[in-house]
This record gives structure tokens, sequence and C-alpha cells, in this order.
């Protein structure tokens, strides 16, 4: 999808937004000394929450063998207890892991313009696992996958085909700073702002992540663009495999989408399923065209 002509939305390039963030360490033997950052936490001084993993799958592979999937399990148990924690309390005090051995280190504030730059500069500060951590890195590098390129194109050319003055609409693009990527919303129209984006079975857990950077750029989107005036409908469009996937694909898909459903409902943001990109055109002008 070509972008060279979408707008450009600038925003304030002085860094204002003030974060507390802290890393999430897990301790292998207990008191044993050694600690490893499994997540950083931060907190937006409008009491936003980002709980993120610094680590890959694969990685706690490669360091723990066998163990690593219940200590991954783990840590995802005590990155949800403390998600729940920050979003009412606001502050890590008076949070006790439910698994012995995980802590939250001291609190530090920095000033940026959106909490994801405060993730990505904690995690590079704070974890040695974060450096291939491929979540991480795409928090400050939107670049789109071919796979999703390819959806994003086949619904622009079918909802164009139906409706030609939706064209502008889509492959939107804005900046958060002076000299950063631009991010992209694949559509914004006047009731519906959506991304597109797979799940793919053989590459589950990597789609999951890509998942979650799109849902954060349409909040980071709603937070700029509609501080003052009510938001569209931000929805997270995604392209899912036909039913001629295997029971074991299509259970890992299922499982998938749950996941990403529950980081949508946080976020007030919908997700939506579809096996054709014609289907979901349909859907886009059908979502415009309600009073």
């Amino acid at each position: 999808m070509d972008n060279n002509n979408s707008p450009i939305l600038e925003f304030p390039q002085v860094p204002t937004y003030q974060v507390e963030w802290f890393p999430v360490r897990y301790e292998p033997i207990r008191d044993g000394g050694e600690r490893l950052t499994i997540a950083i936490a931060a907190v937006g001084q409008d009491g936003a929450v980002r709980v993120v993993p610094s680590f890959e799958g694969r990685q706690m592979q490669c360091i723990f063998g066998e163990s690593a999937r219940g200590i991954t399990e783990m840590a995802q148990l005590v990155i949800t207890s403390l998600e729940l924690h920050l979003r009412q309390f606001k502050t890590p005090k008076g949070w006790t892991a439910p698994i012995g051995g995980f802590s939250v280190d001291v609190p530090r504030v920095t000033y940026v313009h959106v909490i994801d730059e405060a993730i990505v500069l904690g995690a590079m500060d704070a974890s040695c696992l974060a450096a291939n951590n491929r979540m991480i890195r795409e928090l400050d590098n939107q670049d789109t996958t071919a796979e999703e390129e390819t959806w994003a194109h086949q619904i622009r050319d079918f909802a164009i085909a139906m409706a030609p003055g939706l064209k502008d609409a889509f492959g939107k693009t804005f900046k958060v700073r002076d000299k950063s990527r631009r991010t992209r919303i694949d559509f914004i129209g006047s009731r519906l702002a959506a991304n597109f984006g797979k799940v793919c079975p053989h590459n589950i857990s990597y789609y999951v992540d890509r998942s979650r950077i799109k849902l954060w750029n349409l909040r980071i989107m709603r937070d700029h663009l509609y501080s003052a005036i009510k938001p569209p409908r931000l929805e997270l469009i995604l392209n899912i495999p036909s039913s001629d996937e295997s029971n074991a694909h299509r259970a890992a898909v299922k499982e998938a989408i749950e996941q990403i459903e529950a980081e949508g409902d946080l976020e007030e943001i919908r997700i939506r399923t579809f096996k054709d990109a014609g289907a979901a055109a349909e859907h886009i002008l059908e979502a415009e065209a309600a009073a």
C-alpha cells in the first residue's frame, strides 16, 4: 500500500508525558541472587498502564530447557496479576506476586511522548533479553509484514471497488515525534478506525505479538487524534485461516483470538475475524454507513 501521499499528522516534539516504569524480576533459585527481567511495567501520568513481556518463548527455551514452558506460564500469570493491580491502583505498592520468586524493582520516572516509548527505553535499560525480543523491537519499528500488506491491499481493493469515495480513508499515517517512523493506521473513516492483521497457525506467537502492537497503535491514535472529540469505533480486523486447517491448528488459532480479544477489551477495541477480504471490506462499508 502506497503511503507516500498519506497525510502526516504532526504532534508535539517535546517529551512531556511523565511515565513511571519498573522491571518485573524473576529469581530462578530462591535467595540465590540471580534475577532475570521478565517484563517491563509502566504507568502514565493519565493512568494508562502497560505491562509487556521482555522475553520470547524461544529465549526461555534456550535458558531453561524443559522447564521453560512452566516458567513462561508462571510469568504470564504474574504479568496479568500485576496489570490488573496497576489498572486499579496505578501503583505497584501493595502488590504481591501470586507465585514466589517474582517481584517488582524500584520504580523510575521518565518523560516520553507516548507510554510505549517508556516500555522500549525501560526494556533496553533493564533487560538483556529485550534486544532480541521481536515484540519490544517492533514497538519502535512499525514495518508491516508481506502477509499483512497483502491482506490490507485486498481489503482496500474490495472496498474501493464498492465505494470509491473511501479511497483516502485507507493507509493513514501519523508521527508522534520529529524524525520518528510513521505509524500507520490501515483505515480511518468517519465511524470506524481499524488496523488489519493476521493470525497464522504456523507462527501463532509472532502474530499475536503483531496484533498487540496494532492494538497499541490504535490506542495511541485515539489518544492523540481524539482527545477532545468522540473517537470512531476502533477495531482490529484479523484474517484467519480457512477451515481446511487441522484440528490442532484451529484450536491454536481459537486460543490466540481469545488472547487478543482479552487485550482488546482492556483498550475498548473490538476484534473482528474474517476468512476473506471481501467480507472484511463489506463490514467496513456497513460500519461507515451505520447511522
